[in-house]
């Protein structure tokens, strides 16, 4: 596994606070703020808000492959512990982790924004979502934490309330937040690891962290042995490489698929000097994962 420094993202002129990072296909973009409210928000009933009642100013960086800012959009934004990317045509898609549903039906957490910080269309992707990515077709590819899986502020939870959205634990959404698919395996319970090609889509979910390969709207599973809490996940042809565990953020391993097995053919950790408590950004693209801790920027290749 071969690992690159690819340096520390600028901040745009005026607001200095990282809130999300990730890599879309057309390179890094963050949101940033003069505060961190969105990604540490208010508590009510000891419970974090999904939605602030005033949107907060970010400014919206695209970097192209550069740790320079290319362009600044700014924009206002609600929803907090938000995800970021961004669509073929340079607009970006701005999701919060959580929402409510309630009698009045569900909260929006996604945004899209156009190059002009205008707010373009409003939807739901549904609670507990733990992965956010655009394919290259701008397909929105969505991956569920538990309480987004199994229910929670409101989903899924007593009478009146609405399944999960999340349930099928991978969902795909169109360029117009409307759901196309889902996974529909009732063995996700948690999804670690996505990653997102150019016409084929991986997972490894809890709680026995398989491989799971999704192309043409077909799913198959490959079991793992010796495999726990990965955070990444690279593929190359038959060639898969698994980033993080438990306990090591910094973990890898490797191993060649040979029909419905995984065949493990090596283990190691990644070449970083200061190994961080938790990845704040993993963005997982084919062969390469790229890793964020903070603003720094790294890049692991299998």
């Amino acid at each position: 596994m071969e690992v690159l420094d690819c340096g520390v993202l600028e901040p745009p002129e005026g607001a200095d606070q990282l809130i999300a990072a990730a890599v879309s296909v057309s390179g890094p973009v963050a949101m940033w703020a003069t505060s961190t409210e969105l990604a540490d928000p208010p508590r009510v009933n000891h419970q974090a808000v999904s939605r602030l009642a005033e949107p907060v100013p970010v400014v919206l960086a695209s970097y192209a492959d550069s740790t320079t800012p290319l362009s600044c959009v700014p924009a206002a934004v609600p929803v907090t512990f938000p995800f970021i990317e961004e669509f073929s045509d340079g607009s970006f898609l701005v999701v919060g982790a959580r929402c409510h549903f309630r009698s009045s039906g569900p909260e929006n957490n996604a945004l899209v924004i156009d190059r002009d910080g205008r707010v373009t269309r409003e939807g739901c992707l549904g609670d507990g979502i733990q992965h956010l990515v655009v394919a290259p077709d701008d397909t929105v590819w969505t991956g569920y934490f538990d309480e987004g899986v199994f229910g929670n502020r409101g989903w899924g939870t007593g009478s009146g309330t609405r399944e999960p959205l999340g349930s099928d634990g991978i969902v795909a959404w169109s360029r117009d937040l409307g759901r196309r698919w889902g996974a529909g395996l009732s063995i996700i319970a948690d999804v670690y690891a996505l990653n997102v090609g150019d016409d084929e889509v991986w997972a490894c979910p809890y709680p026995d962290f398989p491989l799971l390969h999704i192309q043409s709207g077909h799913s198959r599973l490959i079991p793992t042995r010796n495999v726990d809490g990965p955070l990444g996940l690279v593929v190359s042809g038959n060639r898969v490489g698994l980033i993080g565990s438990y306990d090591d953020p910094l973990r890898w391993v490797t191993g060649r698929i040979e029909g419905d097995r995984f065949v493990e053919t090596g283990r190691g950790r990644l070449a970083i000097d200061v190994a961080p408590g938790r990845w704040s950004a993993v963005s997982c693209r084919g062969s390469r994962a790229h890793l964020f801790d903070g603003p720094r920027w790294y890049t692991v290749e299998l």
